[in-house]
């Protein structure tokens, strides 16, 4: 029997302690001996953890109010660690199913002129109804639409953050509750919204 691992992707709320945590991570017990530098081409050892710096999410910064004070608020994504679980990925345009938002898979036919970048758990956020479609207006994934396959997988590394990724709404509608809805995409990835498993569910209100 074949079964599919579902995954949670949970928003990340930022409360005083995760903006602590990812604006100065090697608070974070054990970071600072195990923290290495990652990208496509330099996947961690056993016993390392990838850097995330708090620049690499510009506009969506402290320094910048999230982007709340300009009309562009960010919302922070994080994929929540499961023990051992090594994500599959999908391999070429066909193989993305056919429910993906169209503007992520221009987005991935763009992004995977490096092959390399196949190896990324996908994440799209859009509005849950037409409505909400209409008034969350354009988004942008920063510092890009997915995370990384080198984040992968969690085998209890001392030091490990989750990795995160900022949606920034460029343009959304003031004094309208939005409801955005975020999902992670990769094979074996279930979405249900009603645990909800593999998608995170927010409302927005932007005076």
């Amino acid at each position: 029997m074949r079964c599919s691992l579902a995954i949670y992707l949970s928003l990340l709320a930022f409360s005083c302690a995760n903006q602590i945590i990812y604006r100065t991570p090697l608070l974070t017990e054990g970071r600072e001996e195990t923290l290495v530098s990652c990208s496509y081409e330099k996947y961690p050892s056993s016993n390392s953890v990838c850097n995330i710096r708090p620049e690499d999410f510009k506009p969506c910064t402290a320094s910048n109010f999230f982007g709340y004070k300009k009309g562009s608020p960010c919302i922070f994504i994080e994929l929540e660690n499961v023990l051992g679980w090594k994500p599959r990925y999908f391999s070429s345009m066909k193989s993305l199913p056919k429910g993906m938002p169209q503007a992520l898979k221009d987005q991935i036919d763009d992004l995977t002129a490096n092959v390399k970048m196949w190896e990324t758990i996908w994440v799209a956020c859009e509005g849950l109804t037409p409505a909400d479609k209409e008034f969350i207006g354009s988004t942008v994934a920063i510092p890009q639409p997915g995370f990384p396959g080198y984040f992968f997988p969690y085998i209890g590394q001392k030091g490990y953050l989750n990795p995160i990724i900022a949606v920034q709404l460029e343009r959304p509608q003031v004094g309208v509750i939005i409801n955005i809805v975020c999902k992670a995409w990769a094979p074996g990835i279930v979405h249900n919204a009603n645990k909800p498993l593999g998608m995170a569910m927010v409302e927005l209100l932007f005076d």
